[in-house]
């Protein structure tokens, strides 16, 4: 079944999940951006594709108006409080949409009362919004929880994300400060001008939540990879949490220049079980999750959503 959509942000992930997108029957009726370099030329353009006939606007408003789309995808930013405006604009016009923004995937964490907000608009207004990716919104939550399906018990989850970061798009690299001198990094970190890996708490209580768990510590800590000459070459961080139940949750996260590529969950329960692979390619895996959970929450209720409220996460056409 084809369904509309309106992108709403087009910059490097917005771009790629149209075009994943449209290659897989969707229909896209619209798109989003504020960019100045990007306002009032064709979609199909920027894309390489061709003229789409859909012009590039930053009027929200109007655009979702005028198209009524089946589901808006919105790729903008990171972090709730400063989407906020924007999400808002979606809830008080009813409609159903899915964002990469790390922090909605359990936005209840870190922003209580703006995620309240935002669930009375969606709710008073038949809309439906969820916050969804590879990580946080898979790998470091929905699939461990998953993975516990086959133990009796569970004393202790230990998620690692390892991927070389030379093979990551540039602004990727520049999140994580790659080619910093350390002292620069971590300046820039403490100001904000690097995020390197945004979500780890959200991710610890979206697990912790979808095994009925009650989270009670959470503790974020990323440092600067160095190489030889003393730049940075990446980042590791770590999140350390515990739940009421004394369930031991960690979540590391490595990208480097040249790290291996693996993903590994190890759960140490009754029975234990290790399950790893050769690595997710994070930009392609967050826009066909963000694409298959644009076709589940059409048959979600109103309110702002986290995955653990929708049918299982899977591919469907």
């Amino acid at each position: 079944m084809s369904r509309s959509f309106v992108m709403y942000g087009f910059g490097e992930i917005g771009r790629l999940i149209t075009r994943t997108a449209i290659g897989r029957g969707f229909e896209c009726v619209g798109v989003i951006d504020i960019n100045p370099s990007l306002t009032g030329r064709d979609a199909g353009e920027v894309l390489g594709t061709g003229e789409m006939g859909v012009e590039i606007t930053g009027d929200a408003e109007a655009v979702i108006k005028e198209t009524s789309p089946d589901v808006v995808i919105h790729a903008t930013g990171s972090y709730l409080d400063r989407i906020y405006p924007q999400l808002s604009l979606c809830a008080r016009l009813g409609v159903k949409l899915v964002s990469t923004c790390e922090t909605l995937v359990y936005p209840y964490y870190r922003y209580p009362t703006l995620a309240e907000q935002l669930d009375e608009e969606a709710r008073n207004n038949n809309a439906t919004i969820i916050g969804a990716g590879v990580n946080p919104g898979f790998l470091f939550d929905y699939l461990p929880a998953v993975i516990t399906a086959s133990c009796n018990e569970v004393r202790a989850i230990t998620v690692t994300r390892s991927l070389d970061a030379a093979r990551r798009r540039e602004a990727f690299q520049r999140k994580i400060g790659v080619g910093m001198d350390e002292e620069s990094w971590r300046k820039a970190m403490a100001e904000g001008a690097i995020t390197g890996h945004v979500g780890y708490a959200e991710s610890a209580a979206l697990l912790t939540e979808m095994l009925g768990l009650t989270l009670r510590t959470v503790r974020e800590k990323q440092e600067p990879i160095l190489n030889q000459g003393g730049r940075a070459k990446g980042l590791v961080g770590t999140a350390e949490a515990e739940t009421k139940e004394e369930t031991r949750i960690t979540l590391r996260f490595i990208a480097a220049v040249n790290q291996e590529d693996y993903d590994e969950i190890k759960i140490e329960g009754e029975p234990g079980v290790t399950w790893r692979s050769t690595g997710t390619r994070g930009d392609e895996a967050t826009a066909a999750i963000i694409l298959n959970t644009a076709n589940l929450i059409t048959k979600t209720d109103p309110g702002l959503k986290t995955l653990k409220d929708i049918p299982p996460l899977r591919l469907q056409k």
